[in-house]
């Protein structure tokens, strides 16, 4: 069990927290490892899992620039709540807490949807080894992971950190070398307008600032 009740004492184990509510006012507070007492007013909550929960890597669609269909694999190597009172009252009450997988989930496609759809086809693909280009895969992910902390920590308080993998799934017409020409002159264009990783995060980031409020949901 991960808790033993002896009447107004508590005895929490090590890796979780109990999350609490005052009935008077309503606010929700927690107790960390170790023994405590419930004070009068307070009603137990739930429990919170503080260990690490790594997911396997799952295939993610979404389209490029140029509206090329293509699968990414995306692995969650960490993923879990921030060992502070902020984050714990954070994971609790400003989503349901037994829904922080799917819902993270539907926030790093959104992600991923921005990233990938900044970029064209040829810039992430490479035909020859049938395989996500490295050095751009590394950059999608840095973008991503760079706007989940500035988004997902900061206001469901999990820390999260995604790896894109190289085993990108795109249509076999679209597999076939590409004119460079055009994928030259996007860039080009993309460069002149002033567009580097700063500027991606933070849109990435803009928009899931809003799915983040559209996915707000209290455990009540």
């Amino acid at each position: 069990m991960v808790l033993a009740l002896k009447g107004a004492r508590i005895e929490v184990e090590p890796a979780t927290a109990l999350v609490y509510m005052n009935m008077g006012p309503g606010t929700v507070g927690a107790y960390k490892a170790g023994t405590h007492f419930l004070k009068p007013g307070q009603q137990k909550q739930g429990v919170v899992s503080l260990r690490n929960e790594p997911r396997e890597a799952v295939m993610i669609s979404v389209n490029t620039a140029d509206l090329i269909p293509v699968e990414v694999p995306c692995a969650f190597r960490e993923f879990r709540v921030v060992d502070t009172f902020q984050a714990i009252v954070a994971v609790w009450t400003q989503i349901k807490y037994e829904d922080r997988y799917e819902n993270t989930l539907t926030i790093l496609k959104i992600a991923l949807e921005n990233a990938i759809g900044s970029r064209q086809f040829d810039e992430i693909y490479d035909p020859e080894s049938r395989h996500g280009r490295k050095d751009q895969l590394e950059e999608i992910e840095r973008e991503i992971n760079s706007a989940l902390d500035e988004t997902v920590e900061k206001e469901w308080g999990l820390r999260v950190q995604v790896e894109v993998g190289e085993g990108i799934k795109a249509p076999e017409e679209a597999t076939r070398a590409r004119g460079s020409r055009e994928g030259e002159f996007l860039r080009a264009k993309a460069e002149a307008a002033g567009e580097n990783p700063n500027v991606r995060v933070m849109l990435i980031a803009e928009a899931l600032g809003e799915a983040l409020r559209g996915l707000k949901k209290g455990n009540g």
